[in-house]
């Protein structure tokens, strides 16, 4: 059955025709050959493709609000927020939430910003050391430790090319894999404890933390 703009048989939610291969929860678009027309595929959001296409107002100048004016703790020109999260609370989940208050997914480049998000986390986890809340880092596909935050900014608070020297919690894994489910754990949260935990994309967590600029007061 086709669904437009769908291609043939999408989406099917999984790379296996017998529903138990790896999860496909992002999407990307092809020039069907047999038609020349452009479809949609949904496909493993750690999956490598060739490139991405992006989108931008272009009605004029973005005018960033004023620090404090709508209650986000700021630091530097850089506004913070922390958002509940419904089940399944997954970082898919967290990006939307964040865009829906045109912000991103924090990145985290002073002592002073890891303060800030990280009582954001404490406050949202309400005393459960376990609850997690969203933050942009990412760590490369395949097990690189290489790292990078969603909003493009430069990994430079921290040691970050050694995962354990990163402000991360004690139960932090060492190869990047879920040793209880083997699931990749490229996605990175802060736990209750204020801690940076890295986590599968697709877990659970109660919160996302949200970034945007700022004009200072005048």
């Amino acid at each position: 059955m086709n669904i437009e703009p769908w291609g043939n048989c999408d989406p099917s939610g999984t790379n296996s025709s017998h529903g138990h291969g790896q999860s496909e929860d992002c999407t990307q678009i092809y020039l069907a050959t047999s038609s020349g027309i452009a479809k949609w595929n949904d496909l493993a959001c750690n999956q490598k493709i060739g490139g991405f296409i992006c989108k931008k107002p272009c009605d004029g100048e973005h005018k960033h609000d004023v620090c404090g004016k709508d209650g986000w703790p700021y630091v530097d020109g850089k506004a913070f927020h922390a958002f509940p999260l419904h089940s399944p609370g997954n970082y898919w989940q967290a990006l939307s939430i964040c865009h829906k208050h045109d912000a991103q997914v924090a990145s985290i480049h002073s002592n002073d910003e890891n303060k800030i998000t990280s009582a954001l986390a404490i406050g949202q986890a309400g005393g459960n050391i376990s609850a997690c809340s969203w933050i942009g880092l990412h760590s490369a596909h395949g097990g690189s430790k290489e790292r990078f935050w969603d909003d493009g900014s430069s990994v430079d608070f921290g040691k970050h090319v050694e995962p354990g020297t990163l402000p991360l919690s004690d139960d932090i894994s060492s190869d990047d894999k879920d040793k209880e489910s083997h699931q990749c754990r490229e996605c990175t949260a802060i736990n209750g404890n204020g801690h940076w935990k890295d986590l599968n994309c697709g877990a659970n967590c109660g919160a996302v933390i949200c970034k945007k600029e700022c004009r200072s007061p005048e």
